[in-house]
């Protein structure tokens, strides 16, 4: 899917393309990294830094979250984060 200049995967194409990414090579940390830097970057652009809450689900993706809300932090945003797991459902995080 195509909007406004962007293409936006599904589910299953993301997974596949991080699957792809880190059977290339990347570690999977580094993907969480980047993904992490993205999302901090592109509110620095759109607003100035403010209390900010990132609402985390379980697995990778919420390994993006949580970065994501430190790196805020530590552009000075006021960060918190909020977790909503469901027991066994949280993937293994990924190591250095």
């Amino acid at each position: 899917m195509i909007r406004a200049g962007c293409e936006v995967l599904s589910d299953a194409d993301m997974y596949r393309a991080d699957a792809a990414a880190v059977a290339a090579g990347t570690p999977g940390i580094a993907l969480m990294e980047h993904a992490s830097a993205a999302v901090v970057r592109a509110v620095r652009r759109r607003w100035t830094p403010r209390p900010t809450l990132v609402l985390c689900g379980p697995g990778n993706n919420g390994g993006d979250g949580f970065g994501a809300a430190a790196g805020l932090a530590a552009a000075g945003c006021r960060s918190q984060w909020r977790c909503r797991a469901i027991a066994g459902a949280c993937a293994a995080t990924p190591r250095r």
